[in-house]
Formats: C-alpha cells, sequence, structure tokens
C-alpha cells in the first residue's frame, strides 16, 4: 500500500457529525456493542434524550461481541481495537457478524508518523493493520486519507462459507493453527492488553 500522507492541518467538525451512524440509516438497525455496562447505561441515556430508536446496545465479552450471525453489513471500529485483550477472538467473532461482502471500516491512529504525540502502544501501522486483518479473513480494501492523524482502512469480508470463518476461531482456541503459527506471520509484542498481536514475518 502507498505510504500515508501528512497530517492534514485542518478537520472539518461538521463532516466527524456527518458521519453519526444512527441518522445515515434511519431505516436500519446500529448496534452498539461495549463491554463496560456503564457506558452501555450512557448510550440508553442519549437515546432517550433524543427519542433514538434505531440504536440497540449489545452488552459484549472480551473475546466475543455478541453479535448476531451473518445479520450486519458494515462494522466500525474507532481508536478501539488496539485496546482488545484478544483481537484475534474479538475479529473472529465481527467476521462472522458480517454479511459476505460486509465491510469493517477500521480507524486507528497512524504507526508510521512518529509527529503524531500518541503512544506508540496507541497507533497502528497500516502494514500491520493489514496483516491482522487478513488473519481473520478480511481483504484490505483501501484507505481513506482524510483524518488528519489517524487511517481509515477499509476492509471487506470475502463470499465464503460461514465453516471457513468458524475454523479460523475453533483453531486458534485449540492452539493448532493460531496466528503466531500460521505461515507469514509471527507474534509481536503484546500491545495495551493484547495477547495474540500479529506483524508480517521477515523475509
Amino acid at each position: 500500500p502507498p505510504p500515508p500522507p501528512p497530517p492534514h492541518p485542518q478537520f472539518d467538525r461538521r463532516r466527524q457529525r456527518q458521519m453519526c451512524i444512527r441518522d445515515r440509516v434511519p431505516a436500519g438497525r446500529v448496534y452498539a456493542v461495549d463491554i463496560q455496562p456503564e457506558m452501555l447505561a450512557i448510550i440508553r441515556k442519549r437515546m432517550q434524550r433524543r427519542s433514538v430508536e434505531n440504536v440497540m446496545p449489545v452488552k459484549g465479552e472480551v473475546d466475543d461481541p455478541r453479535l448476531p450471525e451473518r445479520a450486519v453489513d458494515a462494522v466500525l471500529v474507532v481508536d478501539a481495537y488496539h485496546e482488545f485483550a484478544y483481537p484475534y477472538e474479538m475479529m473472529s467473532g465481527i467476521v462472522r457478524s458480517l454479511r459476505p461482502g460486509g465491510k469493517v471500516f477500521l480507524i486507528e491512529y497512524r504507526g508510521e508518523d512518529l509527529r503524531i504525540p500518541i503512544k506508540p502502544l496507541h497507533k497502528m501501522t497500516q502494514q500491520q493493520a493489514i496483516a491482522e486483518m487478513q488473519a481473520v479473513g478480511l481483504v484490505w480494501v483501501e484507505t481513506r486519507h482524510f483524518l488528519p492523524t489517524q487511517h481509515f482502512m477499509v476492509f471487506e469480508k470475502p463470499d465464503l462459507p460461514a465453516s471457513h470463518f468458524k475454523d479460523l476461531l475453533r483453531t486458534s482456541r485449540n492452539g493448532e493453527d493460531s496466528p503466531g503459527n500460521s505461515p507469514g506471520l509471527v507474534p509481536a509484542p503484546a500491545r495495551a492488553r493484547g495477547k495474540n498481536r500479529l506483524l508480517p514475518a521477515a523475509p
């Protein structure tokens, strides 16, 4: 993939507000997943205050988003993936929830850019993100360059049998063909609480 551009000098906050998902899919359903009951309580209060009816709070687990299988069109993960305690298991659950052709929009601070004043363990390079998403069966589509300090990466779930993605998670839990033992991938040092962080193997 091409190297990321330098940070944009300004970011239009109106564009950020326009990205509010609930307003973009008035006839659809938005699953708001969090593992902390306190955060879900805040969401419910906001829903009540704003009379929102198309958002469904979901109490996830550290290794399972608890989303319905093959029922989701798109997943947005903003500055959260690097905090997953079990990134491989969590992403496997997300992939299972996607319909074929469904998208994952992954936003993370750019690890390649030393000018961004964020601790390294809270950033990711595009190369690392692509490798880890490929490990759960996602295909990198593009990286959009409109955020000042973050990657906006788009991944897609290929049209494969549901058993394919279940096998990925099963072998990981059994330790047989876990990501760290997959060809071309090696475990990277744990960042945050991550257990199965991946990086491309050196040639």
